[in-house]
């Protein structure tokens, strides 16, 4: 998973995620930050192809988001489901989730 910004100016602060099991004795190096992300409720895509097309499935969601004035509240999350090593680009699966308010 990744967060990325919604308003990109031109440093970007990229954060990755990733799914870790056990008692939450991580040893991570210096530097590195861990944390839990928050839930919520999300407004969703699906994208299917080349990873450098993701941004026309994030523009999408965030236009349905304008459309019915829900308010972003967060760092765009990209979901990375199938293993670049093993899927073409054409066939590569990624969620796209926009955080939005909770008042709908």
């Amino acid at each position: 998973m990744g967060l990325f910004p919604v308003d990109v100016g031109e440093v970007v602060d990229v954060r990755v995620a990733l799914v870790l099991e056990g008692d939450g004795g991580w040893v991570v190096d210096e530097g590195v930050e861990v944390g839990v992300l928050p839930g919520g409720v999300f407004a969703r895509a699906t994208h299917v192809g080349p990873y450098d097309q993701i941004s026309l499935t994030v523009h999408a969601v965030l236009a349905w988001c304008a459309e019915r004035r829900f308010v972003v509240r967060g760092a765009v999350r990209e979901v990375y489901v199938s293993d670049p090593a093993r899927t073409s680009p054409g066939e590569l699966v990624t969620h796209v989730l926009v955080p939005v308010d909770e008042e709908l």
